[in-house]
């Protein structure tokens, strides 16, 4: 009886192609965090990875240069790509300011961190808040039945963060951070379309500076955890169109959770 095993299947080339073009497109997602890296790297090598592409579908469908060497010569000049952003990338994180910004993160220097990211991540710029800071307070219970969390134990969580803060997202975001680098995201305005209600920070209660996204309401406290003073913020009406069709039910789970914020010595506030 033959013990040979079966011939292991011929790579494929387009499919090494399009795996490499994922590659490279998530690693100019990664470099365009870096304000050194946005425009002279990221864009460019993104820019290009596009045109290989569409010259790869030609090429499949048997238009232009003998398919096979097209194939060929768009996976060498891919792997070309990635790897010199990757090296981009590396040489950022190599850099003694950004070494400096982890070292002062993974200490909780946040007022160290701040001014040092308005020169690492792109589009950060300092910040002094003139009014209130919002964090918006996730209410979904992610289980049937009813809607969102009851007030009770929305309560009971706000008042743990009242003691203990809250921390950073654990995915890192688009801008102004990354996977060693993770803000606490915060807002300057409490729009409700997130949620309705939301923790409020006056400027003076935040522990360290805070930066900005430019070009939006985005803003950032450069340290793992948040731990300062806070009002709850509740929007007077609901864009939720489960509350929209029930609106006393809205101003009554609003009711409910003032009270049960007023029995943990939480504030809570309308906002119009």
């Amino acid at each position: 009886m033959s013990t040979r095993e079966p011939p292991m299947p011929r790579p494929d080339p387009l499919a090494e192609a399009a795996d490499l073009i994922r590659d490279v497109g998530r690693s100019t997602q990664h470099a365009r965090r870096y304000r050194d890296l946005a425009v002279a790297v990221a864009e460019p090598i993104l820019d290009r990875t596009l045109a290989i592409g569409s010259d790869l579908r030609r090429a499949a469908r048997g238009r232009g240069p003998e398919p096979a060497t097209a194939i060929a010569a768009a996976i060498a000049e891919l792997r070309n790509l990635l790897a010199r952003c990757e090296e981009a990338i590396d040489g950022i994180k190599t850099s003694s300011a950004y070494q400096e910004a982890v070292a002062s993160f993974a200490a909780g220097a946040a007022e160290r961190v701040a001014p040092l990211a308005t020169a690492i991540f792109t589009d950060v710029i300092p910040y002094e808040p003139a009014g209130f800071l919002y964090w918006a307070v996730p209410l979904s219970n992610g289980r049937s039945g009813t809607h969102f969390l009851a007030p009770e134990e929305v309560a009971a969580r706000l008042y743990v963060i009242a003691i203990e803060g809250f921390s950073a997202a654990i995915q890192p975001p688009e801008l102004g951070g990354d996977e060693t680098i993770r803000p606490v995201m915060l807002t300057d305005q409490h729009e409700g379309s997130e949620s309705p209600f939301a923790l409020a920070f006056e400027p003076h209660a935040i522990p360290a500076p805070v930066c900005r996204l430019e070009g939006s309401n985005v803003v950032l406290f450069y340290a793992e955890r948040l731990a300062a003073t806070f009002v709850v913020s509740c929007t007077a009406n609901v864009n939720d169109e489960w509350w929209k069709a029930r609106p006393d039910t809205y101003r009554q789970y609003l009711e409910e959770l003032r009270d049960a914020l007023s029995a943990r010595a939480l504030r809570a506030v309308i906002e119009d």
